[in-house]
């Protein structure tokens, strides 16, 4: 898969190519790969009434109020109508495509003209050289019966291919509609095994809620890595679904499959954050950068690229003292963030102090009862913890676990980690009756309320496996490791710390 390298020209035809192509485009059953530009794909809305008139109608309605209306006469896709026309205004609108767009049209259409038009501006693209085939324009919308599957695996794939490049519209961010539908899927596949470019866009409304929830918690990306699970989606037609699940199985595998969105997405999200902070530059805005560098650090973190993260959390934590002071809630944010970073690579000296500070401050600033302090006197424990200094670690946690339940909920996320912290250390001091109820309640509750993909719900599976395994239960831990393992390198990646600490339980 590519993730750059926009392909921005377009293809000179001969007056023998444009012939054949217009006797082709007679036949309805034809798959032309002639598609349309951003630019008139998107004046589209005014020809059909405007924003107001377009407001709130899915792409399946604009089909059926415009599409299917305007081309009764013919019978062929829009695009056979302009190329067909014997006018070279409408005939010159139609190019082979650069673009193969893949969406739900259930989806409001304007949400798709939004993120196309969004797509070519944030990438720096021509709208005029930028040509999308998309299939209410490229295909007839009156002949939409069913195919033989071998033709979609051999003609929408060398289309697909000679196109060069999909555009996965994916909304809502949590919980991508596409990824729900079989055909979608299959043309994510397409463009795996034809090696097209493959890109994700979301529109500037879904887009901002995205990247909203990411600057309240970086870890909400989590929720989407929980729900993105290809081998879930579904088919109107079942024996297209089993033809669907049949190839991709034989082939590449579902994994891969969903390795190929959650890479792209990834760049996508650092790309986008980027262009945050580049915005918060521009207007001069010194502390809208600073959180938006938080926000893409934390995902970094994320990530376990830790030399990327280093720098931008110092120039944060340094920033936010000297324009909001060191006592600011904001600024020991930064402190705590930067501090759990140091312990994430073990340099638990530097770890530390910072760690003290910033629960010290905290209390007395904030209160003893406030939210934020757990935080703190979590991330104190752990550390102890990691240096083996269990004394001084189990009365924080407890202390941690009781409040998160009184003030969080006892289903909160964050009492959920702590209750698998708790669990860890009381294995790790031998104290196994104690350690194996409250493992099994907190994986049977973050299942239940995170969802079985969440990478907190996998690092609790991967500790029970662990625990079982310590203790000779293999029959029980061997399918939990083999599920662990396989879900990490779906939803982690496999060079990720937990996943290769999966991998290394089956060992």
């Amino acid at each position: 898969m590519q993730s750059a390298n926009f392909v921005v020209g377009k293809v000179e035809e001969t007056v023998s190519d444009t012939n054949m192509e217009k006797a082709n485009m007679l036949d309805p059953n034809h798959f032309s790969i002639k598609g349309v530009s951003i630019k008139y794909f998107c004046s589209l809305v005014d020809l059909w009434g405007g924003r107001s008139t377009l407001e709130g109608m899915t792409t399946q309605d604009v089909c059926t109020k415009f599409v299917k209306t305007q081309t009764e006469a013919s019978k062929l896709s829009w695009c056979a109508d302009l190329y067909l026309s014997n006018d070279p205004n409408l005939e010159s609108q139609v190019h082979d495509a650069n673009y193969f767009i893949s969406h739900a049209w259930k989806y409001k259409f304007l949400d798709v003209v939004d993120a196309l038009a969004q797509f070519v501006d944030s990438n720096k693209l021509d709208p005029e050289l930028t040509i999308v085939w998309f299939d209410l324009l490229s295909n007839s919308q009156h002949n939409t019966g069913t195919k033989d599957f071998t033709w979609w695996t051999t003609v929408f794939r060398n289309a697909i291919q000679k196109i060069g490049s999909v555009v996965l519209i994916m909304q809502p961010w949590v919980d991508p509609i596409p990824l729900t539908r079989a055909w979608c899927v299959y043309e994510i596949y397409v463009a795996n095994v034809a090696e097209s470019n493959f890109y994700v866009a979301m529109p500037p409304s879904e887009t901002q809620i995205f990247m909203d929830s990411l600057k309240t918690q970086t870890t909400a990306y989590f929720s989407l890595l929980a729900n993105l699970k290809s081998r879930n989606c579904m088919a109107g037609n079942l024996s297209d679904q089993e033809a669907i699940f049949d190839v991709i199985q034989r082939t590449i595998g579902f994994s891969s499959l969903d390795r190929t969105v959650l890479e792209t997405l990834v760049g996508w999200v650092i790309g986008t954050l980027q262009g945050q902070i580049t915005s918060s530059m521009k207007s001069q805005n010194i502390l809208d950068k600073i959180e938006w560098m938080v926000v893409l650090a934390g995902f970094y973190q994320i990530l376990s690229n830790y030399e990327k993260a280093e720098p931008m959390l110092i120039e944060c934590l340094e920033t936010k003292k000297r324009v909001l002071g060191q006592d600011h809630p904001d600024t020991l944010s930064s402190l705590n963030n930067l501090a759990l970073l140091y312990k994430s690579q073990g340099k638990y000296e530097q770890a530390e102090p910072m760690y003290i500070e910033c629960l010290e401050t905290s209390k007395r600033v904030l209160g003893q009862e406030h939210p934020d302090i757990l935080s703190s006197l979590s991330n104190l424990a752990g550390l102890y913890e990691s240096q083996g200094k269990y004394a001084q670690t189990e009365p924080m946690y407890i202390e941690c676990l009781e409040k998160s339940k009184t003030v969080l909920g006892p289903d909160h996320p964050f009492t959920l980690s702590i209750m698998n912290n708790v669990a860890g250390l009381y294995q790790l001091q031998g104290k196994y009756v104690q350690a194996e109820p409250m493992y099994i309640e907190c994986l049977e509750t973050s299942k239940r309320v995170l969802g079985q993909d969440h990478p907190e719900t996998l690092l609790t599976l991967n500790n029970v496996a662990l625990f079982y395994t310590l203790h000779g239960k293999h029959e029980q831990a061997e399918p939990m490791s083999i599920e662990c393992l396989e879900t990490s390198k779906r939803v982690l990646g496999p060079d990720h710390p937990n996943t290769l600490s999966s991998m290394s339980n089956l060992d």
